[in-house]
C-alpha cells in the first residue's frame, strides 16, 4: 500500500512533469537531459500583469542559500549562488516555440526560459528543502493555518491543495496530513 505522502508526492511530480513537459503530450520536441552547458540568449522584456492585490506578489519569492529568486529573475543572477545543478532537462515549449530548462538541485526545480524565471517548484520529498523559505516565513513542513496567515484566503482551496493566484502568477501549495508537501511559483505571463 502506498503511503499518502507518496502518493501526494508523486502527484507533485506528476504536476511539475506536466508543466514542464507539455510538450511532449502536444507533439512538440520532448524533453530530454541536457549533455552540456546551453547557450542562452536573454531579451530585456518586462513581465506586466493585473494583479489583485499589489502587496501580495512580493511575497513570492523564495530564499535560497541566502539569495532571493523570483520568477521573471534573470537565471544567471542566481546560479552562481545556487552552483552547479544535480540535473538539467530540456524541452521546447508549446506555446512559444522557445526552448525551457529545467534546474534541479536536490527538491528545488527551477525551469527557465531565454534566461527567465519562469517556475520555481520545491518538494520535500525530493531532498531537503527546509532551508528554502517563501516569502521570508513559510517552507515544507508548515501547515495550513500557517500559509493562510501569511497570505490570506487561497483563491481556491481543493482536497490536497491551496493556490493563489495573482494576475498571471499562480501560487501553489500541495498539502499532506495539514503541512505543506511542495511548493510551486508559476508565472504565465513572462515575456522571453
Amino acid at each position: 500500500m502506498i503511503s499518502k505522502r507518496r502518493s501526494v508526492s508523486v502527484l507533485a511530480l506528476i504536476t511539475m512533469i506536466s508543466i514542464i513537459g507539455c510538450a511532449a503530450l502536444a507533439g512538440c520536441k520532448s524533453a530530454q537531459p541536457s549533455e552540456t552547458t546551453t547557450k542562452q540568449t536573454t531579451t530585456e522584456t518586462e513581465a506586466t500583469s493585473s494583479v489583485a492585490d499589489p502587496a501580495e506578489p512580493q511575497k513570492l519569492y523564495v530564499t535560497v542559500k541566502g539569495t532571493d529568486i523570483r520568477v521573471g529573475m534573470k537565471f544567471s543572477e542566481v546560479s552562481k549562488a545556487l552552483g552547479s545543478p544535480d540535473q538539467e532537462f530540456q524541452a521546447t515549449s508549446c506555446s512559444s516555440d522557445t526552448v525551457e530548462i529545467t534546474y534541479q538541485y536536490g527538491g528545488l526545480q527551477i525551469t527557465t526560459s531565454q534566461d527567465k524565471i519562469i517556475t520555481i517548484f520545491f518538494d520535500s520529498s525530493n531532498g531537503n528543502t527546509s532551508s528554502i523559505i517563501l516569502g521570508g516565513k513559510i517552507k515544507t513542513g508548515d501547515t495550513i493555518d500557517a500559509v493562510k496567515s501569511a497570505f490570506g484566503k487561497p483563491t481556491s482551496e481543493d482536497d490536497g491543495f491551496l493556490n493563489y493566484v495573482y494576475g498571471k502568477t499562480q501560487l501553489q501549495f500541495i498539502i499532506v496530513d495539514n503541512s505543506i508537501d511542495s511548493i510551486s511559483i508559476m508565472n504565465y505571463g513572462i515575456k522571453t
